[in-house]
């Protein structure tokens, strides 16, 4: 599954969005780039408000890598 838009990208195996609560659950390896920033983890909850991206939660050997400009 692949997500693009114009803040966040997003890859993973599969994915659930919750039109309840407009949170997409990515599963299996997922990574979700945003401003230079790129997150991993098992599971990572993106949360939405106003169809823009609001907050991110990654559950489990979670990793961000954040690019350092100098």
């Amino acid at each position: 599954v692949r997500v693009f838009t114009d803040s966040v990208q997003s890859v993973s195996d599969s994915l659930f969005y919750s039109f309840k609560d407009s949170t997409f659950r990515l599963f299996q390896n997922p990574i979700v780039w945003s401003n230079g920033k790129q997150l991993s983890g098992d599971t990572i909850y993106l949360y939405t408000k106003n169809k823009k991206a609001d907050r991110v939660r990654v559950f489990e050997n979670s990793f961000l890598v954040s690019q350092v400009c100098i």
